[in-house]
Parts: C-alpha cells; sequence; structure tokens
C-alpha cells in the first residue's frame, strides 16, 4: 500500500502477513495515529499502482470474448495462465491427437508469459486436464520438451470432458517472473 506520512509523532501500526508462498509483506495501517497525516489523493495513488501492476492478455480463443476472460493475466511479479484448449490462431479447434493438442496448449502458454514479460523459465506450475486416461504419456511428453530442465510443479488428472468434445487435453500455467528475467523493456 502506497502510504505517504510525515512523522510528527510515534510509528505507524504495522502488520506483518505471512502469504501462501512463504514470503513476508509489511502492510501499514490506513488508521492514522495521533501525530501523522495521509497526503491527499493516497486513494487514488492505491488505485493507479493496482492498474499498473496488473496486465491482461488475450489469445486467439472465441471463449474469453464470450465468457469475459483474459487468456493470462501479470499481478506484479506473478502471470496466471488461464485453462488453455488447442485453439488455432484462426480461433478454431486444433485437429489431432492428445500429443499434437498438449503443443498447441503448451505454445498458447509461453506465448502469453512472453507478452507479459516472462519467459517459459519462469513457469512453475502447471495443471493439465485430460479426457482420456491413456493419453498421459504423450501428454507429458509433450510437457517435457517444453519444460525439461525448468520442471515446474505439474498436476495431471482424467476429467469426464472438457468444454468441446474434440478437445482431448486443457492446460493451465502460472508463472513467476524474477526483475532479472522480464522480458519487457523498461519504460525510460
Amino acid at each position: 500500500m502506497l502510504l505517504d506520512a510525515i512523522k510528527l509523532g510515534t510509528p505507524l501500526p504495522t502488520v506483518y502477513n505471512n502469504t501462501y508462498d512463504g514470503s513476508v509483506t509489511l502492510s501499514i495501517s490506513k488508521a492514522v495515529p495521533r501525530g501523522y497525516r495521509l497526503s491527499p489523493g493516497i486513494e487514488e495513488q492505491e488505485e493507479l499502482v493496482e492498474d499498473l501492476m496488473r496486465q491482461h492478455h488475450h489469445s486467439a480463443s472465441p471463449y474469453e470474448s464470450q465468457v469475459g476472460f483474459s487468456r493470462a493475466i501479470r499481478h506484479g511479479d506473478r502471470i496466471a495462465v488461464a485453462g488453455t484448449a488447442p485453439i488455432g490462431t484462426d480461433g478454431e479447434t486444433v485437429t489431432g491427437d492428445a500429443y499434437v493438442q498438449a503443443r498447441r496448449c503448451f505454445t498458447i502458454i509461453v506465448e502469453a508469459v512472453e507478452a507479459l514479460g516472462g519467459r517459459a523459465e519462469d513457469i512453475v506450475r502447471t495443471r493439465i486436464y485430460l479426457t482420456e486416461t491413456d493419453d498421459w504419456q504423450a501428454v507429458g511428453r509433450a510437457h517435457g520438451e517444453f519444460f525439461a530442465g525448468i520442471d515446474p510443479a505439474a498436476t495431471m488428472v482424467t476429467v469426464k470432458e472438457l468444454l468441446d468434445p474434440h478437445w482431448r487435453v486443457e492446460i493451465e500455467a502460472e508463472a513467476i517472473v524474477s526483475p532479472s528475467s522480464s522480458t519487457l523493456e523498461e519504460a525510460g
């Protein structure tokens, strides 16, 4: 939280929060103690920072506009990639076996991460949904071709069906972008 306070007395109250990833965040309470004053427009400053920290990326999927979601969102150093189906650049389902479809899904995922300033190496988690358990080796081979050496945490489960009966696989991913790996150019 942005808080511009001018010290006139004792320190601002602080709260330490452990987050799910083990990091610790420091928050400064909005309850300003006696002897402090907030700069004017602090709420507007917070909203501006929030807008700057959140970036969206869209792909060729027709479902994004129909349902109202982004292929991927970057907030701070985190990128979340939505469930990604084997959809070609023409907006149509890519035909082929589970291996071909998985490769298309991983290509879309890596393109989304790169569009938001990350790299494939920043991907820390994948979730793979299969409609046929027997496809696990083919999809696993495609996963290895993209992520061998990166070795993100991965889950692969079989589900009854996906949104389109022609899809054999759908994949989600998460990335954490370190400042040294960002591919976005610095504004100067």
